[in-house]
């Protein structure tokens, strides 16, 4: 990728400007972009479901009747707690990954 360097931007081949702080930065392929992009969904989804499941928690604990109470909030939490693990492994990663193609 051609770029043009003025004092503190970037000017890339798309005509878009790329601001950096004082030094030199690369600017992110296509390719890479495309792979952040689905890495950001996929981190975004996983986030999601461990929200989505700690309030099924909430309304498990408050709205549903007696006999599922107990279990199913137990159910619930232990599959946030899950889902806030494996997002959390994916988000270091992901993060390692970013600054390494960044």
């Amino acid at each position: 990728m051609q770029a043009r360097f003025d004092s503190h931007i970037i000017y890339g081949r798309d005509k878009q400007k790329y601001f950096y702080a004082g030094h030199i930065s690369t600017i992110m392929e296509e390719r890479a972009k495309e792979t952040f992009k689905w890495k950001f969904w996929h981190l975004t989804m996983l986030l999601n479901l461990a929200v989505l499941f700690y309030a099924l928690v909430i309304i498990f604990i408050f709205i549903i009747p007696d006999p599922y109470k107990i279990p199913g909030s137990i159910l619930f939490l232990v599959a946030a707690i899950i889902m806030t693990g494996i997002s959390r492994k994916i988000y270091t990663q992901t993060k390692e990954w970013l600054s390494q193609n960044a």
